[in-house]
């Protein structure tokens, strides 16, 4: 094996976030499922994000004054926050009334659909091997779900209203990571999903 086959530091650095993010979000999964059985999703979701907006501010603040708040697209950065709040409130209402597994499945959908609009809407080339990979994710949503499988109607639609809303998400941070920091983006997701 050569060097140049080898993965580098900053690869495996990036391996190590991904599982660690892939973790984190299944934990934040089942602390939800657990906390919507006992409390109203919106409240959750308000607590969660409010959390999230005051951390935000106070770490971000003192480093980069108030200026971080700024934006030269502010519908779009709206927009991309309240998407993601809307998909925390849908899937949340679909957690209290379905399992936690089906839910998710239904997610692996996102994927596949971003694929699907990044040539149109963004003008990104998409490689064989990401199709590859949605393709399979999908594949694994089929023998999840299984088509025709009891599954609470209403908790359906939750899931597929999550679903849309997961895929505007991305679509909008591809194209305001081009002009916007990370701070910003942030911001207004806190400040969307707290109000």
């Amino acid at each position: 094996m050569t060097n140049a086959s080898l993965p580098s530091s900053n690869h495996l650095r990036g391996i190590v976030l991904v599982l660690l993010a892939v973790f984190l979000f299944a934990c934040q999964d089942t602390m939800g499922k657990y906390l919507f059985a006992k409390h109203s999703v919106p409240f959750v979701q308000a607590i969660r994000y409010g959390v999230n907006l005051f951390l935000i501010m106070v770490i971000f603040a003192p480093r980069y004054g108030f200026g971080f708040m700024r934006t030269d697209r502010p519908v779009l950065a709206i927009t991309r926050g309240l998407a993601l709040a809307l998909g925390s409130l849908t899937g949340g209402l679909a957690l209290r009334v379905m399992p936690l597994a089906e839910m998710n499945s239904i997610l692996y959908l996102n994927p596949l659909i971003v694929l699907f609009l990044a040539q149109p809407l963004l003008g990104e080339k998409v490689r064989w091997f990401s199709w590859i990979a949605a393709g399979l994710g999908f594949a694994g949503l089929l023998f999840i779900v299984r088509p025709g499988s009891n599954l609470p109607t209403i908790g359906m639609d939750y899931a597929f209203l999550c679903l849309i809303t997961a895929v505007i998400y991305p679509l909008l941070t591809r194209l305001l990571s081009k002009t916007e920091s990370t701070q910003t983006l942030m911001f207004y997701v806190g400040m969307a999903g707290t109000v």
